[in-house]
């Protein structure tokens, strides 16, 4: 299986179905890596020690993911750099990036897994974790730490495949590391009863599963993108030019985050049955979000490798096609969820009050899903044509500045002081940072076009 390959030809043939092709395999690999931690929720929601146990997987899986995301979100500069370079023809620069690319990641987790050190107690203690899960979920911290080296050179390697349209065989890699993961989940908390440590180790050894397979992928691949280990450096002359892309999407993604670590403080303050349902019902949105970033990043890859070669309105025909896609598929999920909040909650736990906080999360936010996946497509569309700045400061401002103004202000008033104003940040900051992405993608695009 590992040797299927089918890199998608992003600069001729059908958009639509180019696109389709390249993003389905990237969904299908981003929901099994979600798969990691939900099977993390599902274990011990249904096996573990009660709601106590799921708000300390919750609270710690969010601060876990403070980290990972800002990895995730550096990678894609590897994904626009090579992209870039291959469509421009430049196959020093591609080897020269692979190359580069590895060595930071190897540098990078490492890096990361010592801030995580330093950081995870006070992010606990700043999230306002409630006392009877905060022990638990510092655990289950300790164990997760040493995936971060691991979760940055899949990534990262990741990345550089869907620089040439290689989105298959990542989903090969994690389905099988998300199946052990299950497998794992199950014999440290039923058998060992190792609790939350045990779906943290679990998920520690699937990543190291996945960071091998990528590894090994790329040591033999016969083109441009081979790696050879002992070449591996970082090198300052690419490195800029990742950094520029990388950076300004993990400073995004991470202030993304950032906004959402202090609307689950809040949550937080609502006491443990809140948290649980929280985050049992942000669990389900995240396979959402997966469905409809798929198409976001497919126009980031298409978006890039069409940059270099200076095809300008084949990047305005991608943006408009992957929007629709990201729209369809988010209205049409937001409203499955909807109609079956209910089961879906009770996959995750068995506590009624818990289901009951989470279907109200549930209802309010899926239903307006659809906005954030059409938000992103256009972001990641600017970034992929070498503008990473621009998206950078607009969602900056419109998420993270309207999400902290409203908390900060209305939500301290009695009248507002609600689960339900607190997610209605959401919505508001997604249509507003949309209005302001259409308008800077259409005056670029435009420019671009001109200028030929």
């Amino acid at each position: 299986m590992l040797y299927i390959k089918k890199d998608i030809d992003m600069l001729h043939g059908p958009i639509f179905r180019n696109l389709t092709w390249f993003a389905l395999p990237l969904i299908a690999t981003n929901l099994l890596q979600l798969l990691f931690n939900t099977a993390d929720v599902m274990v011990i929601g249904r096996f573990g020690t009660g709601a106590s146990a799921l708000a300390a997987v919750g609270v710690a899986s969010a601060t876990a993911a403070t980290y990972v995301n800002f990895i995730t979100n550096f990678a894609a500069g590897a994904t626009v750099v090579a992209g870039t370079a291959l469509g421009a023809g430049e196959s020093a620069r591609v080897r020269q990036t692979i190359h580069g690319t590895m060595g930071f990641a190897i540098l990078g987790g490492l890096s990361m897994m010592v801030i995580m050190v330093l950081t995870m107690r006070p992010l606990l203690i700043l999230l306002q974790t409630p006392p009877e899960v905060f022990d638990e979920a510092l655990r289950y911290l300790w164990f997760y730490l040493p995936s971060v080296p691991a979760c940055a050179i899949y990534n990262f390697g990741a990345a550089l495949l869907r620089a040439k349209g290689d989105t298959q065989r990542p989903f090969y890699i994690l389905t099988t590391s998300g199946l052990v993961n299950v497998l794992l989940n199950l014999f440290f908390v039923l058998v060992l009863k190792m609790n939350v440590a045990g779906v943290a180790l679990a998920t520690t050894i699937s990543f190291y599963l996945s960071a091998a397979a990528l590894v090994y992928l790329l040591c033999h691949e016969d083109d441009d993108f081979h790696l050879d280990l002992r070449s591996l450096t970082i090198r300052f002359d690419t490195l800029p030019a990742m950094a520029n892309i990388g950076l300004t999407n993990a400073l995004q993604g991470s202030l993304f985050h950032a906004s959402n670590l202090v609307i689950l403080g809040a949550i937080n303050s609502f006491g443990a049955t809140a948290t649980a349902g929280n985050t049992a019902s942000a669990t389900i949105g995240g396979y959402l979000w997966i469905c409809m970033q798929g198409f976001a990043l497919a126009s980031m890859s298409f978006a890039a490798q069409n940059t270099g070669a200076k095809n300008y309105p084949r990047v305005w025909q991608v943006c408009w096609r992957a929007m629709f896609a990201a729209f369809s598929i988010g209205l049409f999920l937001g409203l499955f969820c909807v109609a079956f909040g209910r089961d879906l909650l009770s996959l995750f736990t068995t506590d009624t009050e818990a289901i009951q906080a989470g279907l109200h999360r549930l209802h309010f936010i899926c239903g307006f899903y659809a906005i954030c996946g059409v938000m992103d497509t256009a972001a990641y569309t600017i970034r992929g044509m070498g503008y990473p700045v621009l998206p950078t400061i607009t969602s900056i401002a419109g998420v993270l500045g309207i999400r902290l103004a409203w908390i900060f202000t209305l939500f301290r008033l009695p009248r507002f002081h609600s689960l339900f104003w607190l997610y209605m940040t959401y919505p508001i900051s997604w249509i507003i940072t949309l209005a302001v992405h259409s308008i800077v993608l259409a005056f670029l695009l435009r420019r671009k076009i001109r200028a030929q």
